[in-house]
């Protein structure tokens, strides 16, 4: 194959091509979230009428089971509370107990909603790692030297 016939023309083709299918991932990932965040538009209060403490391999996470009433009709949800898990299962539970009465909201899809959670949040995070994986992707496509076109 000519990319890799000298070492640096191969590994400038691996390095432009993996920083293209991270992109690409984190590109899906952050189109389902945001598909997610945008569809839950609306929200009304939620019962939880069961907490669970699930052992995560080495932490522990938090999970509610709850209920809303939207249209004359109940509907059900189990929510997993996001990272960072607690370091242990007492941990766990005190904060439970602090936090097991405050009122909480359940957002939900007005078309359909069995598609519901106790979080609406937009995913910064995500969004900020498929821009610095573009940035490194476009990086990648700038410093083509005439060189490395002839490799590809």
């Amino acid at each position: 194959m000519r990319c890799f016939s000298h070492p640096q023309k191969g590994l400038f083709f691996i390095l432009l091509v993996l920083s293209g299918v991270v992109a690409a991932y984190f590109s899906y990932r952050l189109v389902v979230d945001l598909w997610s965040y945008g569809s839950r538009k609306e929200s009304v209060g939620a019962r939880i009428f069961r907490w669970e403490v699930k052992a995560e391999g080495d932490r522990y996470a938090i999970s509610a089971h709850y209920f809303f009433e939207v249209m004359g009709m109940r509907w059900e949800g189990v929510y997993v509370f996001p990272k960072p898990w607690h370091l242990n299962e007492g941990a766990a539970a005190a904060y439970l107990e602090e936090h097991a009465k405050d009122p909480r909201f359940v957002w939900y899809n007005p078309k359909n909603p069995s598609f519901s959670s106790l979080d609406r949040e937009f995913p910064v995070g995500l969004l900020l790692k498929t821009l610095i994986c573009y940035g490194v992707f476009c990086y990648f496509l700038i410093r083509r030297t005439p060189e490395t076109l002839q490799a590809l």
